[in-house]
């Protein structure tokens, strides 16, 4: 994967409090896979979503310490098994945070143990399936269906936020990702952006285009 020439987005708006995600990508005999977490539904912020490991950083942390620290916490995965290999757009969050998503290559992944405070399950998805077709489909949202405090003007503007919106109409594309593994493992919202940058940067990935009609 090849991201030394991306020059990501980076997010400046004062709203939104820094985080940073890891991106993990761990080599196995059948090919690589995106390793990715199930949050606890007791959880503040984020419950029961599927999502990479991360979270808020330190004061004065960096953001690769801030996703390598995170993912030793979440699921015991050392910072010395993680090849850094370049860094995505910056994402905003309805929750009010700036995501700085992180890929790390794991050459020869560990043994993993998910902290059971914060992770329900982790579970491995083979990229080669995200790419098979049928499996990604995206949705019109209205901005109603946004939580309480959201940032609205940050999300919905095209240089910034979503990308993907229709400012005329208060609305927003959101993608989906079938991983096969029931509807609870369904990668959507920000970390299914984050999916669909490395499908696009890596494999030429086309993103559906949303059904005519609201679901």
């Amino acid at each position: 994967m090849v991201l030394s020439e991306l020059e990501p987005r980076r997010l400046t708006a004062a709203v939104l409090r820094p985080a940073a995600v890891l991106v993990p990508v761990l080599r196995r005999p059948q090919g690589p896979t995106f390793l990715l977490i199930r949050r606890h539904h007791d959880l503040q912020e984020h419950a029961g979503q599927v999502a990479f490991p991360g979270g808020r950083l330190h004061e004065g942390e960096s953001v690769e310490a801030g996703a390598l620290r995170e993912a030793g916490e979440e699921v015991d995965l050392p910072a010395a098994s993680v090849e850094i290999v370049g860094r995505l757009d910056d994402q905003p969050s309805p929750s009010r945070y700036r995501v700085a998503p992180v890929v790390g290559l794991v050459r020869d992944p560990p043994p993993l143990v998910a902290e059971p405070g914060e992770v329900t399950e982790m579970f491995e998805v083979p990229l080669a399936r995200l790419l098979q077709p049928g499996r990604a489909h995206a949705e019109w949202w209205p901005v109603s269906r946004l939580p309480a405090g959201a940032p609205v003007d940050v999300l919905m503007d095209p240089r910034a936020g979503y990308g993907d919106v229709d400012r005329r109409g208060m609305r927003y594309k959101v993608y989906f990702f079938d991983t096969q593994g029931g509807p609870e493992r369904v990668i959507w919202g920000l970390t299914a952006r984050i999916v669909s940058q490395i499908l696009v940067l890596a494999f030429g990935f086309t993103l559906p285009e949303p059904e005519p009609r609201e679901r």
